[in-house]
């Protein structure tokens, strides 16, 4: 989330599932309706370790490979406690459009119920669009990638300008 104000993805498909419940063809049409140039998606999940230790409640998201900075729409996710995720697009755990990404991961802190916000306890080594955590196509499901990332020994970064500052409750 490059600005404050920008309502998540993964916000915003919580408000469609709790709008839509399980309407089937109804839940169809009305994506279609708020998304008329949606693509189909392709399952993305795994889990990420940070010095061999599941990397708990990490946000990641993917950025196409052509894209200079995150934008509000990108797919994301955040891991749960055993560094598990599914990544999400228009709905919870649906996937990513085909492409090649880059993968960018923060490890945010919890201000209460109501928002996470930076910064980044992953020292930004891991945020950066043109340094990213992994690079990643996309042309079938990818399920159980495993993403290995390391913070001892390494020195801090300098937050990307398009860093989280706040990102609003999931």
């Amino acid at each position: 989330m490059c600005k404050s104000d920008a309502i998540p993805t993964w916000l915003m498909g919580i408000w469609l599932l709790a709008i839509f419940g399980c309407g089937g063809n109804d839940q169809k049409a009305r994506l279609d309706q708020l998304y008329p140039d949606r693509q189909p998606v392709i399952p993305v999940s795994g889990t990420v370790l940070i010095d061999g230790q599941p990397g708990k409640e990490l946000f990641l998201r993917l950025v196409p490979a052509d894209d200079k900075e995150p934008s509000p729409v990108n797919p994301q996710t955040f891991t749960d406690a055993e560094g598990r995720f599914s990544f999400m697009t228009y709905l919870e755990d649906d996937g990513v459009p085909s492409g090649k990404y880059n993968l960018l991961v923060e490890k945010l802190q919890n201000q209460g119920a109501s928002f996470w916000t930076g910064p980044d306890g992953l020292k930004n080594l891991y945020n950066h669009v043109d340094q990213p955590a992994e690079r990643l196509e996309v042309k079938e499901p990818l399920r159980n990638l495993e993403i290995k990332l390391e913070l001892v020994g390494k020195s801090a970064k300098r937050a990307p300008k398009y860093g989280v500052s706040r990102l609003g409750d999931r």
